[in-house]
């Protein structure tokens, strides 16, 4: 350890809380004629009357879904209370029009819906005009809005598809639907494959299907939220570089937190690794005789050794960080030929080996990727599985930003980075999940990135709402214009016959870099919540260097590379507080943290506060729209004569989608500050969740000299220690 200056944490005691005041209710809608909007509802009424008894799912379902629309200067995300007074549940936001949402209505209430429209129509008061004078339309979901934008009607040729239904239906509604997807398929002789429900709601139907075939199912399906591409997940093969000698000791893992690894399969013949796995969770897809063990090997090898794999192959000693979980998910065939997963196979695994983990696995390694770049506004469903589990049992997944593998835009780099067909793929686009992308650590002549630049292949951001991703970066190596790399300029690993060892690249082999940091942080940090975790890789990082293109540096990078040793021990010229608590829509929390009064202005140095804090938000799979369900704001408070003032700041993180999982702040002072006491302001906003809800956040706020001169940590513990706790770390096994 550098020194033993542990950071601070702030006692949940020494939080202030301030109610938040409620706002006022929604404004009227007035409408010219109100008879006429009756007349023209009482049709529409009727005609979903009639939809209502034609759909291939009618009598599988209660549930029944259509699109309403609201006027031009109702935007429908504003008006879920007036729409559920007249029973339409609006359950996601169109992604084509912001007046448009599909709602949920019980096929039994339709007629309730034709009494309250006749109503409104025919009495003098036009009774219920409060809520049905806000519908513009009402009919059911255009196939425009289920149709993904991959699956282009200008080409017809079959393609492997998910069937993707809403994930408000009934246990026996899901079965009733399968049901009846199998019966409409016989009849229209479509092939059908695997169906999986998965435990966030979702049920999932594997299908080929023509474009066309698409839009007729849509059609038929009122339970049928979308059609979309079933994409394939690839794996790399790695180069041998060198044998191993027999000779090699292996001793205990030093970390007691367990790291799952969610690949291809950890070899049994490579004892580098197989001595460190403590549980095999197998979710091969049909088809497999065995688990493909080459990727997995080289991944676990990566999260145990890092780049100290060479140094410790050479001194004939290797010491593995932390158990590993083996859940294998791709096979091998009786011919030795891999067995191509999909993504709703990966999906169904997850959540079938994911709740089974032992307690002592906190963090999740998915090294895996489609090749398909995310989609605005849409969340892939191993994304949204992975979001689920995450929160369930509060894990920290780790998962990679993908490889662009297009030697085209390989060639053209780094103008090519500006094509959309680099953006991240699945499972990087999780909304919960630190995705992380690759630099390089070495260069050579025709190597594409300099040392500590982006590696060319690393698929770049922003998430599919907006918001930062890759969230982090960490070497995974460099490569050539062709997408070959080098044992010089690649990253270094086991090979799964266990005599040797490999070199390769990718952000595959970056991700369990971070997953070993992340191991390490629940050690020292005692077992923490994975929203600690989260914050603390996130707010301690070194930048890369990126390329000058015409893309924001965040979606290239992240926040840069997490810092193990800034995580866990302050410097002295920095002093750090830590808070997890919980927080609800109603109140305001106010954190205090402590600025020494070496940093007075005028003293020689220069304050600087920096603030990261993350949450674990429920999230929507319908809803794609509002997918996160919860988001923070956060402001700087100063302490002024009387009590606080409030500090102009602005958000510093690029977001365009403020409902992200993560806010982080940095302001500089030199002038018109006290030091002493400060606060941070949090307020929780959420919608689709009760007013009592509590949400799970931490948040670190750093204050330091940026001129590294000031002992602003000693300062800080000598003026205000006895106000927090001096965090200690839990000593492994």
């Amino acid at each position: 350890m550098p020194n033993n200056r542990p950071h601070f944490e702030i006692p949940s005691a020494r939080v202030r809380i301030a109610e938040v005041a409620v706002r006022g209710r929604a404004k009227p809608f007035s409408r010219p004629d109100y008879s006429a909007h009756g007349d023209f509802l009482r049709e529409r009424a009727a005609q979903v009357a009639e939809y209502s008894n034609t759909t291939a799912d009618s009598g599988a379902t209660e549930a029944l879904f259509l699109q309403v629309r609201t006027p031009s200067e109702l935007p429908a995300r504003g008006e879920r209370q007036r729409l559920l007074n007249a029973g339409l549940e609006i359950v996601a936001l169109s992604a084509i029009d912001p007046n448009s949402a599909t709602v949920q209505l019980r096929r039994s209430d339709v007629t309730v819906l034709q009494q309250r429209v006749e109503r409104y129509a025919t009495t003098p008061s036009h009774t219920g005009k409060s809520y049905l004078s806000a519908i513009e339309d009402i009919g059911p979901v255009p196939i425009e809005e289920k149709i993904a934008l991959e699956i282009s009607s200008d080409d017809d040729t079959p393609l492997d598809c998910l069937l993707v239904f809403y994930a408000t239906l009934t246990d026996r509604e899901r079965a009733a639907v399968l049901l009846a997807i199998r019966s409409y398929m016989s009849r229209k002789n479509l092939a059908i494959g695997a169906e999986r429900r998965l435990s966030n709601g979702v049920t999932l139907v594997e299908a080929r299907l023509s474009a066309s075939d698409a839009r007729e199912v849509g059609a038929a399906f009122s339970t049928l939220r979308q059609v979309m591409p079933d994409r394939l997940f690839y794996v790399p093969d790695g180069r041998r570089i060198s044998a191993i000698s027999p000779e090699i000791t292996i001793e205990n893992p030093r970390c007691l937190t367990g790291v799952a690894v969610l690949d291809t399969g950890i070899s049994d013949l490579c004892p580098g690794v197989a001595t460190s796995v403590v549980a095999t969770m197998t979710q091969l897809p049909a088809g497999s005789v065995g688990a493909e063990m080459h990727h997995g090997t080289f991944v676990a090898s990566r999260i145990l050794y890092g780049d100290d794999l060479e140094s410790a192959l050479r001194s004939g000693v290797l010491s593995p960080l932390c158990p590993l979980i083996d859940i294998p998910v791709i096979g091998v065939d009786a011919r030795g030929s891999i067995v191509p997963i999909h993504e709703g196979h990966l999906a169904s695994a997850i959540d079938a080996a994911l709740p089974l983990l032992p307690a002592s696995a906190r963090v999740v390694n998915i090294s895996l990727g489609t090749n398909s770049a995310c989609i605005d506004g849409q969340m892939s469903v191993v994304g949204q599985i992975l979001d689920k589990h995450a929160r369930a049992r509060d894990l920290l997944v780790v998962t990679t930003a993908g490889n662009i593998r297009n030697p085209r835009l390989l060639a053209g780099f780094p103008g090519s980075l500006l094509s959309r067909d680099c953006r991240i793929d699945s499972p990087g686009d999780a909304l919960l999940a630190v995705t992380v992308g690759s630099f390089a650590k070495f260069d050579d002549t025709g190597a594409l990135s300099r040392v500590r630049q982006v590696s060319a292949f690393s698929r770049r951001g922003p998430g599919p709402f907006g918001g930062l991703k890759p969230e982090l970066v960490a070497h995974g190596g460099n490569c050539m214009a062709d997408g070959s790399t080098t044992a010089r300029v690649g990253v270094h690993g086991l090979a799964a016959s266990g005599n040797a060892w490999e070199c390769d690249s990718g952000t595959s082999f970056a991700a369990p870099l971070v997953s070993a940091i992340a191991a390490q942080l629940f050690d020292h940090y005692g077992n923490p919540r994975a929203n600690l975790v989260r914050a603390l890789l996130l707010h301690f990082t070194s930048p890369v260097d990126v390329p000058r293109v015409s893309v924001q540096s965040e979606h290239l990078a992240g926040l840069g590379e997490p810092m193990l040793d800034a995580a866990r021990w302050s410097v002295d010229h920095a002093a750090s507080f830590l808070h997890v608590g919980e927080l609800t829509s109603s109140q305001h929390q106010f954190l205090p943290f402590h600025v020494p009064a070496c940093l007075a202005a005028g003293a020689g140095g220069k304050l600087k506060i920096k603030v990261t804090v993350v949450l674990d938000p429920p999230v929507s799979p319908d809803n794609q729209q509002e997918y996160a369900k919860t988001r923070v704001s956060i402001a700087l408070r100063k302490p002024a004569e009387i009590g606080h003032h409030s500090v102009s700041v602005s958000n510093e993180l690029v977001e365009a989608d403020k409902w992200s999982p993560i806010s982080q702040l940095t302001r500089s002072f030199t002038r018109s500050y006290q030091t002493g006491e400060w606060e941070l302001q949090l307020r929780l906003w959420s919608r689709g969740l009760s007013v009592d809800f509590r949400q799970s956040f931490a948040a670190i706020i750093e204050v330091s000299d940026e001129t590294g001169t000031l002992p602003v940590r000693t300062s800080a513990e000598a003026e205000a220690g006895q106000g927090y706790r001096v965090l200690g770390h839990r000593a492994a096994a």
